[in-house]
């Protein structure tokens, strides 16, 4: 949307208050996004950990092992409903 030249706003005729270069929205949308959602991912367990002290899983590996221990039962409960 705020991309100049080409995006959204720049297109209608708008001045977009935040201009984005086209390497700016390149790097964002296929390095950014990927490191945005892993940060995300690692304030979220960390989280969980501190208001949950009881928490089963203490450290990010344990549940990465549970979760593909688990992985064939969700997806055949997904499949079949």
């Amino acid at each position: 949307m705020n991309l100049v030249p080409g995006g959204l706003l720049d297109i209608a005729g708008f001045t977009p208050r935040w201009p984005t270069t086209p390497d700016a929205f390149v790097w964002f949308g296929n390095t950014g996004t990927y490191l945005l959602i892993g940060g995300m991912l690692v304030a979220e367990f960390s989280v969980r950990v501190w208001r949950f002290p009881d928490y089963r899983f203490k450290n990010p590996l344990q549940f990465i092992r549970e979760a593909r221990i688990r992985m064939p039962n969700i997806v055949a409960a997904l499949k079949n409903g």
